[in-house]
């Protein structure tokens, strides 16, 4: 049986890359979408970055669609102040899961790209996988990732700007105190939000390690410190993010087009961690999606 060739392959499952998945095969292509995670949603579920700015009126296309059914689903906006918001990251899992599945996107999860190579008139993309590693070939590999993990075996450097990591508090019911509302100021402490259930989302500066690779130890090195300072506080973390948010600036542009393409090298706009549904609608909109 002759191996199947892609229109496109897309990665990851992140917002972004989820718009352009959809539309693509919309319009009659054939599209594998991959992603490390088992569940879609990126940086807004896989970095925690609920917190988001979202403005109703700006919004169009599918992006749109996503947000309406998010905002719809029981229980999805933990906090809500004009145009500030705290989404549950659970729904946002479960629409966009829909919105795929309702789709003719091939899925592969679980999945990590380890190299990309022009083969004839496709390319193929290396991937490590639970069952080891396997290939799938495309005549189009796009990277919507925030940190650009394909567009490395195009060439392209990138600079490591900021780190954090978010979490969700909720208060302890074996310690009482009064200092609750008092974690917030701890000095690893970004930026925070209390909910409308008396929890917090918050987001704790991670330093820049001398080294990247080190960038998960260090955030758990403090996120162990701030889990201690809040327990004798009266507070409790209840939820963590799987991984570090991390932001990038790209240092050069002299990129190997024929492996793999990324709309953000073209189309440059800085967006940030908050404005992942702005970005995502940017982009369909730029790029005609």
């Amino acid at each position: 049986m002759k191996e199947k060739v892609y229109d496109y392959i897309i990665y990851p499952a992140n917002l972004l890359g989820c718009v352009y998945s959809v539309n693509i095969a919309e319009k009659g292509a054939s599209v594998l979408l991959l992603n490390n995670y088992g569940f879609a949603g990126g940086d807004l579920t896989h970095s925690l970055c609920s917190y988001q700015k979202i403005f109703d009126n700006q919004l169009s296309g599918i992006i749109e669609k996503i947000y309406q059914n998010i905002i719809s689903s029981k229980n999805s906006v933990f906090y809500k102040n004009q145009d500030d918001l705290v989404l549950n990251p659970e729904t946002i899992k479960i629409v966009l899961q829909e919105i795929l599945e309702e789709s003719k996107i091939d899925l592969l999860f679980h999945v990590f790209p380890i190299g990309i190579s022009k083969e004839d008139d496709f390319i193929n993309i290396q991937l490590s996988a639970r069952e080891g590693t396997i290939i799938r070939k495309a005549k189009r590999i796009i990277d919507t990732s925030e940190n650009y993990t394909l567009m490395k075996f195009a060439g392209l450097k990138k600079k490591l700007t900021k780190c954090s990591f978010n979490l969700f508090l909720c208060k302890s019911s074996s310690v009482k105190s009064d200092n609750y509302d008092k974690i917030v100021l701890h000095k690893s402490v970004n930026k925070s939000v209390k909910l409308d259930d008396s929890r917090f989302w918050i987001s704790l500066n991670v330093p820049f390690p001398e080294n990247e690779l080190f960038v998960e130890n260090i955030s758990q090195k403090l996120l162990n410190e701030f889990e201690m300072f809040a327990l004798e506080n009266g507070g409790r973390v209840q939820l963590v993010a799987p991984q570090t948010f991390r932001k990038y600036q790209v240092e050069n542009s002299e990129l190997n087009s024929e492996l793999v393409s990324h709309p953000k090298v073209n189309l440059i706009k800085n967006f940030n961690e908050d404005e992942i549904f702005l970005e995502a609608n940017y982009y369909e909109k730029e790029l005609n999606l």
